[in-house]
């Protein structure tokens, strides 16, 4: 289970890797409705709406068979819309990325590192924008954000491109370093994201002007968290190891983003490396599982270990909801945890 779990009234929503949607009462984990794909995966997470749950899912199957995004009722799990992509690559077809929502818009990136603008009630295409990437070479898509009337979009091609939410014009085109490996945070005026050799851009939001561009001592990958530590914002996140496709080459870090200061630095151990999709926030602290089912909480400031317990399974993804965790593993269990601390 890769997308993290997500809550909704009292329904916990999952999208699981063999294609199959799952509503669960989230006080007991029993299950209300289910829906089989057939041969779909889902990697991104899923969007709420008032009425609706919308999930991105991908196809690796290599094979005449598309991948779509699902809008379901919520409360019955009757299927609203569906929006396929044709588009193959070297990592099939489909959205691996996170959903994002603007008004009465959902926007997603396939993994052809094109840009599509849905409307939300009834799936119809508004708008797209494609990268220059070449499709031939697998490399994982990033997660947009929505700044006021911009989409901020972070592409395989080495650019971050702010467009118009309504029209998909190009407001601002920024060049980088390398192809973008992190989902597009934004604080305030600024908006940052990783590249593959390990460089973390700050950029203006208004105008694409390149702020800072510290480089790292690895890939930072993945969704970037805002850690506030007094009148400092730093950027959380998995760092990769350069040149390392290993799982045990993942770090987590925090990072001043102005002058690529690590504050913190965490490995796992040799033989259980982090294999969290993300890390997490949770009241106040930052949340990291490892592959032997260690779950951390760390201190936002220094990367101690606040709290540790284990769960049977590798851990994947985390939904919160108040105090209760959600956490996926990639065996596919999921558990409802509350944490004393």
């Amino acid at each position: 289970m890769y997308a993290s779990p997500a809550v909704a009234g009292d329904l916990l929503y999952l999208g699981s890797c063999s294609g199959r949607i799952y509503a669960l009462d989230k006080t007991t984990g029993e299950e209300v409705w289910t829906h089989d794909t057939d041969g779909d995966s889902f990697h991104g997470d899923p969007l709420i709406t008032d009425s609706l749950v919308i999930m991105p899912s991908d196809d690796r199957s290599y094979d005449n068979s598309v991948a779509s995004i699902y809008a379901f009722e919520r409360s019955g799990g009757r299927l609203i819309w569906q929006y396929d992509f044709t588009e193959r690559t070297g990592l099939g077809t489909g959205a691996t990325t996170d959903l994002v929502r603007h008004s009465n818009t959902v926007i997603a990136v396939t993994t052809a590192d094109r840009l599509v603008c849905l409307d939300i009630e009834t799936g119809a295409l508004l708008w797209d924008y494609q990268s220059d990437y070449d499709p031939g070479e697998r490399y994982w898509t990033s997660t947009p954000a929505v700044v006021d009337s911009a989409v901020i979009f972070g592409s395989l091609d080495g650019h971050v491109r702010s467009l118009h939410v309504r029209t998909g014009d190009v407001l601002w085109e920024a060049t980088l370093t390398d192809r973008v490996t992190t989902s597009i945070l934004a604080v305030g005026d600024l908006v940052y994201c990783g590249c593959a050799d390990g460089t973390l851009t700050t950029l203006d939001v208004r105008t694409g002007r390149i702020v800072a561009q510290p480089r790292l001592e690895g890939s930072p990958i993945r969704a970037m968290l805002r850690v506030q530590v007094g009148d400092d914002t730093l950027v959380a996140c998995v760092l990769q190891a350069l040149h390392d496709e290993s799982m045990g080459g993942y770090s987590l870090v925090a990072v001043h983003p102005a002058d690529g200061d690590i504050r913190w630095y965490v490995d796992a151990e040799p033989d259980a490396p982090w294999s969290i999709k993300q890390a997490y926030e949770y009241q106040g602290y930052i949340l990291a599982g490892r592959s032997d089912g260690v779950v951390r909480l760390l201190d936002p400031g220094s990367g101690e270990v606040v709290v540790s317990f284990r769960l049977g399974g590798e851990i994947r993804s985390v939904g919160v909801d108040g105090d209760m965790l959600y956490i996926g593993t990639i065996e596919g269990t999921v558990y409802g945890v509350s944490v004393s601390h």
